[in-house]
This record gives structure tokens, C-alpha cells and sequence, in this order.
């Protein structure tokens, strides 16, 4: 079959699953329809064959017949999985001394590089004590090919359909969150919260933020977690200065108002009570030996399955 023949019937048949899977799906799988315009050499996949396989992995999903979620949003390498791991008391996970330093690591699927995911399809696990579903959800701008970002995007919407109760936490790297550090890392984590999440507004008082890979310096959680509402209130002001200058540009005025907006019901009424703080090991070996990260298992456990509300995901 010629490459054009063969591109034209992969359009037709991806046009209806788009039929049968609805609106919400739609606009990401007319994305992937795009991409059978590439063109084909002899025996290779074409980049819409390839994503059609992803997304079918996505029946692959397993909530067991529940349908109350935990959700861990954030960008890719921020450490949502071992985070995962951790707060389920998972006994695979270790710290080791690389260097000078200590890092979370579990038989190779956690890596200690920032810059790499481990993570495609959402892996979900069952808080033992609770018995509540956690998922953690594909990282948002993934250094793989184009197609692993278009399939990660669907999965985490496809997760966001699925649940009829959900609590969101955002997980973001705790350097992302300091004064005078590159904004662009968090910033992108708010934008995709208001592309994914309609109406982002009626997440205040049910928004939560984990800041991962704090840095042990003796520094109190209450002023570490002053700082990080301190950067929040300054970013906002900022975003409002510049919706100021871009109101001629509708596309960069709308988008900015969405990170605003998701800033803002993160930040509620500033005191705090939805942020936790995930710090570096600061030793070999049983994580939960530590009597630092034993605190801060505790503290995000008490953020996630008490403090954090649900949100009634149904009719909206």
C-alpha cells in the first residue's frame, strides 16, 4: 500500500474512535490524526500506528472497581514516584550515597537523574492502611518523542474522567519554589492544571502542593513553607502585571489567566495548611529509620488522607 493510501485509511479509522470516545478526547486525537501525514519508508510504523499502541495501553489501566482517586500531578523528574512509594511505606524503596550525597532509589525504576522519566502509563497504587487509590500520573513535559506526550496527556484526562471523587496534589521540585529560581518548571505544572482540569476555581480549599527534594539545612517546615507561600503571593502579582500588557494577544492572555487562576485556588488563604514538604534523605538505608523523613512521611499522609478534602468530580 502506498504511503498516502496507507495514511488515509489510518485517518479514517482514528476519526472513528474520536466518534466513539466524545468530546473531551477529541482534541487530542485530532492532534494524533496529524501525525499520519509523516511519511512512510517500507516496514516502519507510522507515528499515528505508534500512538494508536500507546493509547491502547491505556486498557491496560487497573482501578480495581474504585472510583475515589488520589492524583499526583506534577512535571516530569520531580519525584512523584518515589514520593508514590514512599507514603505507602513501599519496602523496596532505599537511600544510597552517591558521591557526597544521599538519593531515593528502588532496584533501578526510580532514577536519581532529574532529567529522566520512569513513567508512561499512570502507575497506581493501594495505600495499605487506608485502602485509597493513589495515582501517579505521567509527568507533564516529557523529554521522549512527541508521541509518549500525546499518549501521557490522554492518560492523565482519561484518569481525570474516570474518577468520581479525586483529591489533587501537585508535586513540585522545592528549588522550583524559591525566590530567584527559574519560574518555568512550575509555571508549566499550573498551566497544564488549568488546560486538564475545567474550571480550576472550584478546587480552593481542595488544591494541594508537596514540595519534593528539600534540601536538609536545619531550616524549620513553617518557615520553609513560609517562603514557598511568600513565592507564590510574588508570582501571582507578577502574573497580574502581565495580563496587564497582553491583553491585545488573546491566546497569551487566556493562557496566563489559566496559570493565574490555578495559582490562585493553590494558594487559597495563604496559611499553608495544603503544603507539605518531601525532604532529601539524609542517610543510607531505610528511609523510614530517619527520624527527618519519618516527619515528613507523617506530615504528608496527614495532608493527603485527612486535611485534603474531596472533590465531588461528577456532573462537571
Amino acid at each position: 500500500m502506498r504511503a498516502t493510501e496507507r495514511t488515509s485509511s489510518e485517518g479514517a479509522s482514528l476519526h472513528s474512535e474520536v466518534a466513539r470516545l466524545g468530546g473531551t478526547m477529541r482534541s487530542l486525537l485530532c492532534f494524533v490524526v496529524l501525525c499520519a501525514a509523516t511519511a512512510l519508508s517500507q516496514g516502519e510504523k507510522t507515528k499515528t500506528e505508534e500512538v494508536e499502541e500507546l493509547l491502547n495501553a491505556s486498557d491496560q489501566l487497573d482501578f480495581g472497581g474504585a472510583s475515589d482517586l488520589v492524583l499526583f500531578l506534577g512535571s516530569t523528574g520531580v519525584g512523584k514516584s518515589t514520593l508514590s512509594k514512599f507514603i505507602t511505606h513501599n519496602p523496596s524503596l532505599q537511600s544510597v550515597k552517591i558521591g557526597s550525597s544521599f538519593v531515593f532509589t528502588d532496584n533501578g525504576t526510580i532514577s536519581t537523574i532529574t532529567s529522566k522519566s520512569m513513567t508512561l502509563l499512570p502507575n497506581i497504587y493501594k495505600d495499605p492502611e487506608t485502602k485509597q487509590l493513589i495515582v501517579d500520573c505521567p509527568g507533564f513535559s516529557d523529554t521522549r518523542e512527541e508521541k509518549y506526550e500525546i499518549a501521557a496527556s490522554f492518560f492523565v484526562k482519561k484518569v481525570l474522567e474516570y474518577g468520581k471523587k479525586l483529591k489533587i496534589i501537585l508535586v513540585e521540585n522545592h528549588f522550583s519554589l524559591t525566590e530567584g529560581a527559574d519560574r518555568f518548571g512550575f509555571k508549566r505544572l499550573l498551566k497544564h492544571v488549568s488546560e486538564l482540569i475545567p474550571n480550576v476555581e472550584r478546587l480552593r480549599g481542595s488544591l494541594a502542593l508537596i514540595a519534593t527534594k528539600v534540601i536538609n539545612q536545619g531550616i524549620p517546615d513553617d518557615e520553609e513553607k513560609a517562603d514557598i507561600l511568600s513565592f507564590m503571593s510574588n508570582f501571582a502579582n507578577d502574573l497580574r502585571n502581565d495580563l496587564t500588557v497582553q491583553k491585545q494577544n488573546e491566546t497569551l492572555f487566556k493562557t496566563t489567566e489559566g496559570i493565574l487562576k490555578a495559582l490562585e485556588t493553590l494558594y487559597g488563604d495563604g496559611s499553608g495548611n495544603n503544603v507539605a514538604l518531601f525532604r532529601k534523605p539524609n542517610r543510607a538505608g531505610d528511609p523510614w529509620q530517619s527520624s527527618i523523613l519519618l516527619k515528613c512521611y507523617q506530615d504528608i499522609r496527614a495532608l493527603i488522607f485527612h486535611t485534603t478534602p474531596w472533590i465531588d468530580n461528577q456532573n462537571q
